[in-house]
């Protein structure tokens, strides 16, 4: 093999000695390029001297042949080992040559080519990493100490002066070269570190002011520059070489020279460590403000370059780790992921190396950094654009982060402790402008289970900063003071600031809320919760539960309207202490209040996060007033305080808020009933109640019983100043019995017993002979003869015709004792369950309000009635008493003033009607249908001429209620004919087209009950309103039929003929046919 490569070498190594081209010169490259190193390594001296030749021939030669001959040159060093020191040194200086601009070869330097000086530079670093060991000892020798300046110096000039980025770059290569790799044997390792220590200021300076260079000159220039310098520092100030302690040659008399190399070497002893060092660190704050660079690449070179400092240099560079700890830290919160996470290897690093010894001098240098950044955060908040806050909290908080529990001797320095939490209060100052704070609840109430969202609270706006990264690393900030800091000593202080001005007291709730919050980070490792145990929590949020809940923060006005209720009257003071009214007076104190009642919310959220199950034994104190907050008058704070209840039951173990309120259900209606007896001083109780009945189970109804006998007490006795509050809370508990007792559902008996009861309705629906048949089988011969001669019987005895066998004793002793098991029965039957007479104590309460002034209060009681009745529905006995208390009260609403009170009345009813049934029925044809025709007369006349804005008023409504009513009413009561009668002739006139169309359409639905009950009449009617078709008679015995026309018989043919089709198919049901013109 190595005579078939000398054979080809031979005839192009002979070409390049007579005449040189680049032809042959790439056929060398190519030869040499498939060849291995074992057999090129014999003939590397016969290849490399035409190459030689050419490097030194005439200065006439092309640039072109000369370059060729580099790259040719190169690629032998590529593919085989130097171990001949004459070979390296010739090459080397040739090389050397090639890129110099020394002022000897100005002229030539001048001319040359920089694709040439970038293929020499790249041939020179192949030649160093080719060259064996021994020939590596020789290059840092003594004797070769100027050569090897020298080329250094060409190289940084090269590297500053270029502007072809490839060059640059392959220059900073090659002087890495010459450190030398970290594979190298120790004593040469040793021996190169001697030599550059001379050439240290040098390079540190040039690749200095290389990094902080104009942004054009591209990112891989920076980044090659801030590895090699990194190179070049660690290779001469780690902490591993031990320090040099031989005495150093003094040669005051003349500077150094290069015929005296020992002049230039450099000692490395301890006081130059420490001059070297302290230059160095002016360069480590220069290159460290380009932490700001665009390129993700020369932040991530940074990142290495600190990384290594910190771990090999930190005690030469000593003075340096401040800067370099800052830069890490400020780089944790890089945009590029990768940077990101090699800051935060490079600090856990850092971490796990120096800060797990007992480092004090490290520790005072992190604390003093920290202090001086505290010092300067509110003033670089008020000053500074967003990109520099969130760089100087990522500071902070990478500080916190390294000091982890060792920041507990920090914090208990009072002055660090004061300036750290003031710096904070001062960073989070809230902004109340936002209108949010200001928006009032509305009636409609969210489902208290309904899924909530987890995102930030809207009410987070801060006057220094928007961007929410900044709020997430200063609430990060919080919590690795919770996570690493004494816990105890942290919520003193600041409850301290929370008392002291209310300047400060939200964003010190803030911040204690997620210190709080940081120590369920603390309980995952064992040394962030060193020292710390259940009972230290628990004293912290009783700490905090006792200063949120008190009366002067929780009870905060958020209304200007609910300032009022705050104000004692006199013959209260007897009973409680006078409070001392509110002044309450701007906008701004009112946003205020609303904000803090938010973190409050949120504060007590977490602390039952932290404690987790163990927070049950807080529910006795904090559960009322959380319930209480849910009836606030802004929309954010019942937010709120629905999410803090949704977080308290899950930390509780609770599934859901009605079962917490379920399962505490004994103790919080203690609190309702007692706050109930002073309703003044608390009006949110009947919510509280409502809240607490809506959410529990049937179970708590015995618990209730003494309270809703407080209510219904105060309600007769303080009606005008507290009846909305409560007949709303009546008006829930009927709800919830309804809920908890649903009536039964009617049997098929029942159904079809109800059904017999109306034989109009059997007829219309069946047919009269299927009727007929049906009557006949239900009701036999022999009951209708019984029926008739009981009632003989009975009316004998009335006029005093008595039998002797009535006489009987034993007949007599028979009736007595029936008679006792007849008043057992009703004796028993006495004992009615306590949710029916819950009801019946309710609906007679309604009886005596339900014509109270306020039209609001008449629709509640009426709203409470249909709730009552509904509920009463499978106990006729106590229902139908009841019903007949309270119809005097109800007759009225049905002429009321107020529209809406009048289709309340119509909505009760109708629930009445279904479930009182016949018993109305005399009621309503009296009492009722007359008033309804009324004011159905009244307003037909104007609803006809009104325009489309008529949809929306009261008075529309009001007659779609009635209209809505009737039809259903007349079918379930079974109405008489003359009622019936009379009713649809008043309804006919919505039948025209004239009418909304609203109207119209229920005026149909209530004729379509009016024809399952009198189809005839109906049908007579609608025809003289309308004749859609003309009727012959079947023979001419038959007088011919001839309906009148009415005037306005157009406007009714739209609605009319609907319903006479449908008359016509209920007639082919029945059998009954009808024949028109031109039918057979």
């Amino acid at each position: 093999m190595g005579e078939q490569l000398f054979q080809r070498l031979k005839p192009v190594c002979v070409e390049l000695i007579r005449a040189p081209s680049v032809e042959d010169l790439d056929n060398v490259v190519k030869i040499v390029d498939g060849t291995d190193q074992h057999n090129l390594q014999p003939l590397q001296q016969y290849v490399l001297l035409p190459l030689r030749i050419i490097l030194k021939g005439e200065p006439c030669r092309s640039s072109e042949v000369v370059q060729g001959a580099v790259r040719a040159v190169e690629a032998v060093f590529q593919h085989s080992e130097v171990a001949s020191w004459e070979i390296f040194s010739d090459f080397f200086v040739a090389l050397t040559i090639l890129t110099s601009h020394g002022s000897a070869n100005a002229d030539k330097g001048a001319s040359i080519p920089e694709e040439l000086k970038h293929s020499a530079t790249r041939c020179l670093t192949s030649l160093v990493k080719a060259s064996n060991d021994g020939v590596l000892e020789k290059l840092h020798s003594l004797e070769f100490l100027p050569a090897l300046g020298h080329t250094i110096s060409i190289l940084l000039t090269l590297v500053e002066e270029e502007q072809l980025r490839p060059l640059r770059i392959d220059a900073m290569v090659c002087l890495s070269s010459l450190m030398l790799d970290t594979g190298s044997p120790p004593e040469i390792s040793q021996l190169a570190r001697s030599r550059f220590c001379s050439f240290l200021p040098g390079i540190s300076m040039s690749l200095c002011r290389v990094i902080q260079g104009d942004p054009k000159q591209g990112q891989n220039i920076t980044k090659v520059a801030i590895a090699t310098w990194t190179r070049a520092v660690t290779m001469i100030m780690s902490d591993t070489i031990p320090v040099d302690t031989e005495p150093s040659v003094k040669k005051a008399q003349a500077p150094p020279t290069v015929r005296d190399p020992s002049s230039l070497v450099v000692r490395r002893t301890a006081d130059w460590l420490t001059g070297t060092a302290e230059k160095l660190i002016i360069l480590i704050g220069q290159i460290c403000q380009q932490r700001t660079n665009g390129s993700w690449q020369v932040r991530l070179a940074l990142v290495n370059l600190a990384k290594d400092l910190l771990l090999e240099c930190k005690s030469n560079l000593s003075d340096g780790v401040g800067p370099l700890l800052a830069l890490l830290v400020g780089l944790l919160a890089d945009d590029w992921p990768a940077v990101a996470d090699a800051s935060r290897g490079a600090l856990a690093e850092f971490k796990r190396v120096h800060m797990d010894s007992d480092d004090h001098k490290l520790v005072e240098i992190l604390e003093e950094s920290l202090h001086g950044t505290m010092t300067a955060l509110p003033r670089l908040m008020r000053s500074t654009d967003d990109e520099q806050k969130l760089s100087t909290l990522n500071l902070i908080q990478g500080y916190l982060t390294l000091l982890g529990p060792r920041m507990n001797q920090f914090l208990r320095a009072s002055s660090h402790l004061h300036r750290l939490s003031m710096g904070l209060l001062q960073v989070i100052e809230f902004d109340v402008r936002d209108t949010l704070l200001l928006e009032d609840a509305t009636q409609t109430q969210q489902a208290i289970d309904a899924p909530l969202a987890s995102s930030r609270p809207l009410y987070y706006s801060f006057r220094s900063f928007s961007d929410e990264r900044i709020l997430n690393v200063i609430l990060n900030i919080c919590q690795l003071l919770g996570s690493h800091g004494d816990l105890l000593l942290l919520i003193d202080h600041f409850l301290d600031l929370f008392r002291q001005s209310g300047l400060h007291r939200k964003q010190a709730s803030l911040v204690i809320n997620h210190i709080l919050k940081g120590t369920l980070h603390a309980t995952s490792t064992d040394e962030a919760s060193h020292g710390r145990d259940a009972g230290t929590l628990e004293t912290a949020v009783q700490m905090i539960l006792d200063e949120y809940l008190q009366d002067s923060y929780w009870s905060l006005v958020t209304s200007s309207v609910s300032q009022s209720a705050h104000q004692s009257p006199v013959s209260d003071s007897l009973v409680l202490p006078m409070k001392k009214p509110p002044s309450i007076t701007t906008i701004q104190e009112i946003q205020n209040n609303t904000l803090l009642s938010c973190l409050l919310l949120e504060g007590i959220g977490d602390c039952a996060m932290v404690l987790g199950p163990a927070f049950c034994p807080s529910l006795m104190q904090c559960l009322y007033p959380l319930l209480e907050k849910l009836a606030a008058d802004k929309a954010v704070v019942r937010q709120t305080a629905l999410h803090t209840l949704h977080s308290v039951a899950r930390s509780c173990g609770y599934n859901s808020i009605a079962t917490l309120l379920s399962s505490n259900a004994d103790y919080l209606v203690e609190d309702i009933s007692s706050r109930l007896r002073h309703l003044h001083w608390y009006s949110q109780a009947p919510h509280v109640l409502k809240v607490t009945i809506e959410q529990s189970a049937a179970d708590i109804l015995p618990l209730l019983e003494d309270t809703i006998e407080e209510i219904l007490w105060s309600l007769d006795s303080h009606f005008v100043e507290q009846a909305p509050s409560y007949v709303a809370v009546l008006r829930t508990v009927a709800s919830a019995i309804l809920r908890w007792f649903p009536p039964a559902e009617p049997s098929e008996e029942e159904i079809i017993s109800g059904m017999e009861t109306l034989p109009s309705q059997l007829f219309a629906e069946e047919g009269g002979h299927k009727g007929q048949e049906d009557r006949s089988k239900v009701t036999p011969i022999e009951e209708i003869q019984e029926f008739f001669l009981d009632h003989l019987k009975n009316k004998r005895r009335a006029e005093g015709e008595v039998s002797e066998d009535e006489f009987d004793p034993g007949v007599r002793e028979e009736a007595e004792m029936a008679a006792d098991e007849v008043l057992d029965e009703i004796d028993h039957r006495k004992e009615l369950p306590l949710h029916v007479q819950t009801i019946v104590k309710i609906l007679e309460r309604c009886q005596h309000h339900m014509a109270t002034s306020d039209p609001r209060i008449r629709l509640a009681i009426l709203s409470t009635v249909q709730t009552c009745v509904q509920a009463l529905s499978s106990h006729q006995d106590e229902l139908l008493p009841t019903v007949h208390k309270i119809w005097p009260s109800l007759v009225p609403r049905f002429m009321d003033e107020e529209p809406l009170v009048v289709c309340e009345a119509c909505a009760t009813l109708k629930t009445l009607s279904l479930s009182c049934g016949d018993f109305l029925r005399q009621r309503v044809s009296k009492e009722v249908l007359p008033k309804l025709v009324s004011s159905l007369v009244s307003s037909a006349a104007t609803s006809r001429r009104a325009g489309p804005a008529y949809a929306h008023t009261s008075s529309h409504r009001l007659q779609a209620a009635i209209l809505g009513l009737v039809g259903p009413l007349c079918k379930q009561l079974d109405v008489g004919e003359n009622d019936l009668w009379s009713l649809s002739h008043v309804c006919v006139e919505y039948l025209s087209g004239s009418q909304p169309v609203t109207l119209q359409e229920a005026c149909k639905i209530a004729f379509s009950s009016f024809i399952q009950l009198e189809p005839d009449a109906m049908w007579l009617l609608l025809n003289e309103l309308y004749c859609a078709w003309p009727f012959d008679r079947p023979s001419e015995e038959f007088r011919k039929i001839r309906f009148k026309s009415h005037p306005r018989a157009k406007e009714f043919e739209a609605n009319v003929r609907p319903l006479l089709e449908e008359l016509e198919a209920q007639d082919v049901r029945r059998g009954v046919v009808t024949v028109r013109s031109g039918e057979g």
